[in-house]
């Protein structure tokens, strides 16, 4: 579902899924191995992720198969994202908006050599890494701030056991 990408897509890698498809589902859907790009198509325009598993998409994402010789996939990766508010500009408006592969495959955008490509993929990913890593540690304190919280408050540690010259 979109639904998972924000609660568990980790950098570009989509790791789970809160529904299954039955052996039959399966036959019925759009099955994908692990390591496919996708990219929302409907309601949450313009979303890339990679899938971390082996899994089922529905129509509210495009998948891309078999990508042209001349294309990494973390660099298409990459331009999904930067040009994310750009296709939800392009997504007709109905209920919700829609982007459909009529749209995505008018799109036309620079293709620099697989070198420049590489060298692009691996700074915007030196970021990522380094933006999880920040979000771990603020997710860190933030659990020490809860825990310290609780236990000032229901006074299981007093003031004066945490920082004494206040005391």
């Amino acid at each position: 579902m979109i639904s998972d990408l924000r609660k568990y897509q980790r950098g570009k890698v989509l790791t789970r899924t809160e529904e299954f498809l039955t052996a039959a589902g399966k036959e019925k859907g759009r099955f994908l191995n692990a390591g496919t790009l996708v990219l929302t198509n409907s309601g949450t325009v313009g979303k890339p992720a990679i899938l971390g598993f082996d899994g089922c998409i529905h129509d509210g994402y495009l998948a891309f198969l078999e990508l042209d010789d001349l294309l990494r996939q973390h660099f298409l990766y990459y331009l999904f994202q930067y040009l994310q508010r750009h296709l939800l500009l392009l997504a007709p408006r109905g209920t919700q908006a829609n982007l459909n592969t009529r749209i995505l495959k008018g799109l036309r955008v620079p293709v620099p050599p697989l070198e420049t490509q590489d060298r692009i993929v691996e700074a915007l990913t030196a970021i990522d890494q380094k933006i999880a890593a920040e979000e771990a540690h603020r997710d860190a304190l933030a659990t020490l701030f809860d825990s310290l919280l609780h236990d000032l408050m229901t006074a299981r540690l007093r003031v004066k056991e945490l920082i004494p010259e206040v005391a």
